[in-house]
């Protein structure tokens, strides 16, 4: 199923503008029913089209992708998912730590037994 919202959206309207612009089309010319090389890109035109997504969007994206996924829906749908992860990663990396948790009584201190008490001198009676 096609990701839909905002992001989805953004992001499906951006793979069209990518691919147009490899093709040399109007954005409204890109038939989101094929496969991208039936529309004549090539591979160093998918690198393209990754590298623009990649950079609009601020994740990593393999090349192969396009031929992974070679319609409009499906890399729009791979790329929306990337920056989902995207930001979920970055929610949790800004996310505030929790606070330790308090043990509720102290640990008794044992004695350490490699050492033994040294014993206190008394002083010797003067006569």
């Amino acid at each position: 199923m096609p990701e839909t919202g905002p992001v989805g959206d953004d992001v499906r309207e951006a793979v069209v503008e990518a691919v147009a612009a490899q093709l040399y089309l109007a954005p409204h010319e890109v038939d989101a029913r094929q496969t991208f090389s039936d529309m004549g890109l090539d591979s160093i035109g998918a690198v393209e089209v990754t590298n623009t997504l990649a950079t609009r969007f601020g994740v990593h994206l393999e090349s192969v992708l396009v031929y992974e996924c070679p319609t409009v829906p499906e890399l729009a749908d791979a790329v929306a998912a990337a920056v989902r992860h995207r930001k979920q990663v970055t929610e949790a990396a800004l996310a505030p730590a929790p606070e330790a948790a308090q043990p509720a009584e102290p640990e008794p201190q044992l004695p350490d037994p490699t050492t033994t008490p040294t014993p206190t001198p008394t002083p010797t009676p003067t006569p």
